[in-house]
């Protein structure tokens, strides 16, 4: 659909993908933002909990 929205309306469909390209941009930083509260929510939740990080990006807790 996009490709033939390229061959009849080149700038809009580049106006379309500048604006999927900016919101998959603001997803991903709130992701990493999301990645940064997480862990200091749980410990505040949960003071006891110990961090473990078996895999980049994910926090697991066990009590320690």
């Amino acid at each position: 659909m996009l490709e033939d929205l390229f061959q009849s309306d080149p700038e809009l469909a580049l106006y379309i993908e500048r604006q999927r390209f900016q919101a998959s941009m603001r997803d991903q930083s709130r992701f990493e933002s999301l990645n940064e509260i997480l862990p200091r929510m749980m410990q505040s939740i949960m003071p006891d909990a110990v961090s473990t990080e078996p895999e980049e990006g994910m926090a697991f807790y066990q009590l320690g």
